[in-house]
């Protein structure tokens, strides 16, 4: 036993008042600590906007009588995360508010606050509707003010996110609804990773607000075809480039589709194609109908004359075309051959090919002037069909 303790002994640093060093390797107290309760006790938490997961481990924050949802996290140094940040944990969203001062090389901590409210407003600019999650912590005098005439509600409210390319869109002037009210933004600014802004309750939205979603679908499809759907979504007419839409179909045997639009026909009749658009709860169907494929029209030709000289050769031409009946074909391989009558069997033959062409010679005795055959073209696999008459003829 002693000689296995002096194998693995520890000895202290001086120079290194938070490391020791083993027989096998210099390590961190702090850095051995943290990574411990990581791993026991480690939660994986996401960025909002970009769904990159982090690590982290949480401290019990005294909410008490508190309406407000905070946390204290831990987190590897370096990892990503930073104030302004925004996370998502257990199905809640958490702006991070800062982080501590450099004290080490290996963690940081952080406190964070629910961002439970969403605002939501139109960039013109972008053509983007913008929904960020904020933290309203200021409000004041959001009550009715009561007159002889009427009852107005007035009041003002400051919010927090974090300060990315999306707040930074964010404009003076701009409306949205939360809490039960519609708010005009005031003011903004930002600060240490932070957006702050201000706006002031309002009636109504000054201009009337009406989404709307549109499918502009062809109705009708083809067996197999395979597309990529799309659907307009508008605020007042004016397009939003971002809206999360969700697709699906009445019979996926007919029309198979993607959440995200990529639909393929996979059978014949009839079905409705869904759009859903979730920030807004609308949905737009369209009817659409499958139809069989058209059989593919195969065509060929047979180029030469139709009358063969006594004692001569002539020479024939085959062309294929694709199934447009338009776009020569010159993959094909011809396969030819001679109807012949009895008169002529052993007489008229086929003497050379080459390519596409080929050479068929006539003897030149009279008692074969007059008489005719064909000329057959096919291919390998028996697609493409046609035949030429040809009639023997005296030169003179």
């Amino acid at each position: 036993m002693e000689n296995a303790k002096a194998t693995h002994a520890v000895y202290y640093r001086k120079s290194h008042p938070n490391q020791y060093r083993t027989d096998h390797e210099l390590y961190s107290v702090v850095r051995s600590q943290f990574y411990t309760h990581l791993a026991r006790e480690g939660t994986t938490v996401k960025d909002y906007w970009t769904g990159e997961e982090y690590q982290c481990f949480f401290r019990r924050n005294k909410d008490t009588n508190q309406t407000n949802d905070n946390i204290s996290i831990y987190y590897p140094a370096g990892n990503g995360l930073h104030p302004g940040s925004i996370i998502t944990c257990y199905g809640e969203t958490y702006l991070i508010l800062n982080q501590e001062s450099l004290e080490n090389r290996v963690y940081r901590r952080s406190d964070g606050i629910n961002g439970d409210i969403l605002v939501t407003v139109y960039d013109k600019g972008s053509m983007q509707e913008l929904s960020i999650p904020f933290f309203a912590y200021d409000m004041t005098g959001v009550t009715p003010d009561k007159s002889d005439m009427m009852s107005v509600i007035a009041g003002n409210v400051e919010l927090m996110s974090g300060d990315n390319e999306f707040s930074r869109l964010l404009k003076v002037n701009q409306e949205f609804n939360a809490m039960g009210n519609w708010y005009t933004i005031v003011s903004r600014n930002y600060k240490t990773g932070i957006c702050r802004i201000e706006a002031s309750v309002i009636q109504g939205p000054s201009n009337p607000m009406e989404y709307t979603l549109k499918i502009p679908s062809e109705p009708t499809y083809v067996f197999g075809d395979e597309t990529k759907l799309t659907a307009a979504a508008a605020l007042d007419g004016s397009p939003i480039v971002n809206p999360t839409l969700l697709w699906s179909s009445s019979d996926p045997t007919v029309v198979s589709i993607t959440e995200d639009g990529v639909a393929t026909c996979t059978g014949t009749g009839t079905c409705a194609i869904m759009c859903y658009w979730k920030e807004h709860d609308i949905t737009d169907t369209v009817q659409v109908e499958v139809l069989a494929a058209p059989e593919p029209v195969y065509t060929c030709e047979i180029n030469g004359a139709g009358t063969i000289y006594l004692g001569r050769t002539n020479t024939y031409t085959a062309k294929f075309y694709q199934t447009d009946g338009v776009t020569e074909d010159t993959t094909i391989a011809p396969v030819w051959s001679l109807d012949l009558p009895s008169e002529l069997k052993g007489k008229v033959s086929i003497t050379k090919q080459s390519g596409n062409t080929i050479s068929v010679q006539v003897p030149s005795s009279s008692s074969l002037l007059g008489l005719t055959f064909k000329l057959n073209l096919t291919d390998s696999s028996g697609n493409y069909q046609t035949a030429k008459t040809v009639k023997v003829v005296s030169f003179l």
